[in-house]
């Protein structure tokens, strides 16, 4: 059996903390190492770490909050597994999480995998169910859109991270995430299990909802993203036009009429057939 490398990031949340370890300790593959990335808590990570006296669990704290890139490098160059497994601190895996991603990475070849995942409130109502959106080579599908849904949904093989030195980016206020998917997605095929592996818990501090709900935030990380992968994106023209369309609204929606028409008229240069970019452009007079 192969190792696996399970990495949780926690800043805070111990009560959380204590249902996601206990999905990974249950798993019906148990051929795994488990880093617990303390990223500076105020709480006492430690204490609950340490209750569940297993050893297979590795506790490693950051003296100070460096945020959950940080983290998750962290606990990358320490992992000796084969694979990697992300785990949030605030999600569930369903037991047969691991043995059914590996089965069918190890199926079809795949560098990488994610799975479908369930949205619930925190009465553990089941809000709305997530599913995968693309196998094989997903790159393009990544140009559009972060395909994976949660990190807590991912696996791949550490070789990828280090042949490649390909971390998580730290300078990514939001997004870090879907610049590691993008970067994976470069380097590897992905390999899917359709079906729910993972409850993914809605509160108030859900970073991602907090990027959807907020303009500016979601501006950012396209443009960041622009900027770090601009030669992929020129390789694929009509994806990058339609990237700018989407960059043109957000910067409209924030006030940047000028900025809107400069992204609008960009996009109709990368294709110039696109009927939403002229639509863009009409509607920043």
């Amino acid at each position: 059996m192969s190792l696996v490398s399970i990495i949780t990031p926690v800043y805070n949340r111990s009560a959380l903390l204590k249902k996601a370890i206990e999905s990974a300790l249950t798993q019906t593959y148990s051929q795994f190492e488990y880093i617990i990335v303390d990223d500076g808590s105020d709480e006492d990570i430690q204490s609950v770490v340490e209750s569940y006296n297993d050893p297979r669990i590795t506790y490693i704290r950051h003296e100070t909050n460096q945020m959950i890139a940080a983290a998750f490098n962290t606990g990358i160059k320490h992992a000796k597994g084969e694979y990697v497994a992300l785990l949030e601190s605030d999600d569930v895996w369903y037991p047969e999480k691991l043995e059914q991603q590996l089965v069918e990475m190890k199926r079809t070849g795949a560098g990488a995998s994610y799975c479908g995942m369930d949205v619930i409130d925190p009465n553990g109502n089941v809000l709305r169910k997530r599913r995968c959106r693309g196998v094989g080579n997903v790159f393009a599908a990544c140009m559009k859109k972060n395909i994976v849904n949660s990190m807590s949904t991912l696996v791949f093989q550490r070789e990828l991270v280090s042949k490649t030195e390909m971390l998580f980016d730290p300078t990514f206020n939001f997004g870090t995430d879907y610049d590691f998917v993008f970067m994976l997605a470069k380097e590897t095929t992905f390999a899917c299990v359709k079906g729910p592996l993972v409850t993914y818990l809605e509160h108030d501090n859900n970073a991602s909802d907090e990027l959807d709900r907020n303009h500016a935030l979601r501006l950012g990380v396209h443009e960041q993203l622009v900027k770090k992968h601009r030669k992929s994106f020129f390789r694929h023209p009509i994806l990058f036009s339609r990237r700018m369309i989407t960059i043109g609204y957000l910067r409209k929606q924030t006030g940047d009429i000028r900025g809107a028409r400069k992204a609008f008229m960009f996009a109709l240069v990368l294709f110039p057939f696109s009927l939403g970019a002229v639509r863009g452009i009409l509607r920043t007079f």
